[in-house]
């Protein structure tokens, strides 16, 4: 989202914390009223509706409201909320780097082990004996 966006979501957060219920034309006027397009609202308003569940149609469809989860953001604000989201996926894409590493270094790992054992056992003192055995009875 955008800085415009997240400005709109702030004024419909506060719009509706303060009145309620709001119609949603005298909403989307307040938002227009204020300087912002009408896409831009209806973006804003139809992802904090249907993807964050923020807000709730009333009486109808024809009224909205904040839901509980809406009121609980309204607090710091939508502002606030994006950040915290950002971060969140942020946080994800690390864990998922670092997993991905943490995978291939165990891998890396079990090689090593693998290849560690065998040596071990090459050169243990009763393989060098059959080993020498074998070298002497092909070279005499």
């Amino acid at each position: 989202m955008n800085i415009k966006q997240i400005e709109i979501g702030n004024l419909i957060l506060d719009y509706l914390k303060d009145r309620g219920y709001s119609s949603y034309d005298d909403l989307s006027e307040y938002i227009m009223d204020s300087g912002y397009d009408y896409s831009d609202f209806l973006y804003v308003f139809q992802m904090m509706r249907d993807d964050f569940k923020f807000i709730a149609d009333w009486s109808a469809g024809v009224d909205v409201k904040l839901t509980y989860e809406g009121l609980k953001i309204s607090v710091n604000g939508f502002s606030d909320f994006m950040n915290q989201e950002r971060k969140r996926e942020e946080t994800k894409d690390k864990v998922s780097r670092t997993t991905l590493y943490s995978n291939y270094l165990n891998i890396a790992n079990l090689i090593l082990t693998v290849l560690a054992f065998i040596t071990g056992i090459l050169l243990s003192d009763p393989i060098k004996g059959i080993i020498g055995k074998l070298f002497s009875t092909f070279s005499s």
